[in-house]
């Protein structure tokens, strides 16, 4: 919730940033906590990060698949919720039409920062599993090829779908076992996939199964 409620507060000044300049923002963010974290090894763990956690479902690797199964359920349906109240239709407007949304009266920055506040409520809990998972967490969690990551996984499954990102999520996921080997070819790969869905099928692969369920009633 703390975590929540600083997203909210940064997020008003960001909100008035649009296109690359939020992007570049939001990935220097990272990098800052990662200098802080250096500059306070006693207090934050340094480059080694902070070890010593207990493991979830106590180091049961079945168990924990579970569990992160049904908190994943369990957000993904908080976010349908929100994707159809009200709250979820001025995000959808202002994201269609920003000035259009201003010129109603709707107070756009007030609510991208709420919808920036969400998304780290998210990415926090998914931190929190993450590191009681792995038993550890350090910077180099916070490096920009785990920003790049979300972004990819989004472009795959479908921007502005709730169950595209989440799709792409498990694609990659699986994927990533098996480059193992070569992981500096790893980050090309996805690249080249990115690039390929953004021209063939912008939409990700949700409009892919919109589009062929529309051929199929038409």
């Amino acid at each position: 919730m703390v975590l929540t409620a600083f997203a909210f507060f940064l997020g008003l000044p960001l909100s008035r940033l649009k296109g690359p300049y939020f992007v570049l923002v939001t990935m220097v963010i990272p990098l800052i906590i990662i200098s802080i974290i250096t500059l306070f090894p006693l207090q934050l763990g340094g480059e080694g990060g902070i070890s010593g956690f207990n493991l979830l479902a106590g180091g049961d690797i079945k168990a924990a698949f579970y569990i992160v199964l049904v908190v994943t359920l369990i957000s993904v349906v908080i976010i349908l919720f929100i994707a159809k109240s009200n709250l979820g239709l001025i995000i959808q407007t202002i994201r269609e039409d920003e000035r259009g949304a201003k010129s109603m009266g709707i107070n756009t920055a007030k609510y991208k920062a709420i919808t920036f506040s969400l998304s780290a409520l998210f990415a926090a809990l998914a931190g929190a599993l993450y590191t009681l998972f792995m038993g550890t967490i350090g910077p180099t969690f916070l490096l920009p090829i785990n920003s790049v990551y979300p972004i990819i996984m989004t472009i795959i499954g479908g921007i502005g779908t709730t169950l595209g990102p989440l799709i792409g999520a498990y694609i990659i996921m699986i994927l990533d076992q098996y480059l193992q080997t070569v992981p500096a070819l790893r980050i090309v790969i996805y690249s080249v996939v990115t690039i390929l869905i953004l021209r063939f099928a912008p939409s990700g692969l949700m409009g892919l199964v919109s589009r062929f369920r529309k051929g199929r009633t038409a």
